[in-house]
């Protein structure tokens, strides 16, 4: 009884931290990919750390919810058995315009909201890197890896244990808020 529980518990960890593994390689690509450009924009622009980590984050975010969206109806343009729309049902020209303006409006309102989310892991995640970077101070991509990997897995954690109903709330801010 007491065995088959600390054996789940050690596959439920074990599990986790493989799916932190999976989640870190993108985001660690993420991770260099904006700090290259949040640099640039910072010297180009004259921003402090977090106004250009602010920027960035926003635009990030902004391509990857914009991705979500128009993923679908890019994908369902390319559909050639449908035929073509009735006249009486078919909308115009102004009204689709109109409902694109309304999807980015809504994306720029949803990823200011997801921004100001993300920013606090931001800040624990640059804690930590400066940490490691006092501890191991010739070991930078491993320390921004390292750092990556334990920031998915707070994030998985928090997710997961502490807030488990997030993700359904952000799942809904992004496609059916406003």
């Amino acid at each position: 009884m007491v065995l088959d529980l600390i054996i789940k518990i050690i596959f439920s960890i074990v599990d986790l931290l493989k799916g932190t593994i999976i989640f870190t390689v993108p985001t660690f690509v993420l991770v260099l990919v904006s700090s290259y450009v949040r640099k640039r924009i910072a010297e180009r622009f004259k921003l402090n750390w977090f106004l250009s980590a602010a920027v960035i984050t926003y635009i990030l975010l902004f391509t990857i919810i914009l991705v979500f969206y128009f993923l679908p109806f890019a994908s369902s343009l390319l559909e050639t058995q449908i035929g073509t729309i009735p006249q009486p049902f078919a909308d115009s020209f102004l009204e689709m315009a109109a409902s694109t303006l309304f999807v980015l409006i809504r994306t720029i309102l949803v990823v200011a909201v997801l921004t100001l989310l993300v920013l606090p892991l931001e800040f624990v995640g640059v804690f930590l890197f400066e940490k490691f970077e006092e501890k191991w101070p010739k070991k930078g991509y491993l320390n921004v890896l390292l750092t990556t990997f334990l920031m998915v897995l707070i994030t998985a954690v928090i997710v997961l244990f502490i807030i488990p109903w997030s993700w359904i709330g952000v799942f809904f801010l992004i496609f059916f808020s406003l």
